[in-house]
Formats: structure tokens, C-alpha cells, sequence
């Protein structure tokens, strides 16, 4: 508002849930810097991290049909499963239709991260995204 005040949840970011069995990457800024890191299947992104995309980490394994990057926008959950009817994964908006397909280009210089085995959070049963 023109007065400062803030209307609607405060810095909350974009999250990706993996509930699929693959490997995924997920892209963020890090203090200016492009970075991509692997999340895990059945794992979710860093809550101090706000995830700017996501792709499969498979070459040549598409997420619903795409096999770059998903534009995520902030405030957005994104939710990665299996595919049960067809080839690939499948991806799901907390809010349908704003993700978007983009390319490897769209993002410039990625830093592409060591895999870290301690980078994420396991999904409890009970953590619907």
C-alpha cells in the first residue's frame, strides 16, 4: 500500500516439493548468482531459499512434455510427481497455469552446484505444500 503497510503473507517464496521418484534441479539467485542445486525425490526445497525455476536432472527426462526449465514465480509451490499416464514427470502449481516453459538461455550463466545430500528437507506425510 502507498502508506507501507504490507498486505498478505510476508517473505514467502517459491518452493518446490519432489514427490517424484527422480533427481531434480532446482534454480535461484544466490547473492547475484545464478545456482542450480539437486533436490532429491521425496524431499522439498529450503524454506530460506526462493526457487526461481526447476527442471529434471535426467538428460533427455521431460516434465509434462518440457525438457528445460519451469519459470516458477514467487508465492508459487510447485509440487514435481510421477507420471502414471505417460513418459516423464508431471508438475503442479499451488496456483494452475503461471508457470511457465523457459530455456537454459532465458537465465544466462548458471552455476550448476556439488551435489549436497543435506540440501533440502524431507517430506513428512503430513506436509501437504
Amino acid at each position: 500500500m502507498a502508506d507501507g503497510t504490507q498486505i498478505g503473507p510476508v517473505n514467502v517464496k517459491g518452493k518446490v516439493y519432489n514427490r517424484s521418484k527422480e533427481w531434480l534441479w532446482v534454480l535461484f539467485d544466490k547473492g547475484g548468482v545464478v545456482t542450480a542445486k539437486y533436490l532429491a525425490p521425496g524431499y522439498k526445497s529450503p524454506k530460506d531459499i526462493d526457487a526461481d525455476a526447476l527442471k529434471a536432472w535426467k538428460a533427455g527426462l521431460t516434465i509434462d512434455g518440457h525438457s528445460q526449465w519451469w519459470k516458477l514465480p514467487s508465492l508459487i509451490t510447485a509440487t514435481v510427481g510421477d507420471n502414471f499416464w505417460g513418459p516423464g514427470l508431471r508438475v503442479s502449481g499451488s496456483i494452475p497455469f503461471v508457470m511457465s516453459k523457459t530455456k537454459e538461455s532465458d537465465w544466462g550463466d548458471i552455476q550448476y552446484d556439488e551435489y549436497d545430500e543435506n540440501w533440502g528437507t524431507k517430506i513428512s506425510p503430513f506436509d501437504f505444500g
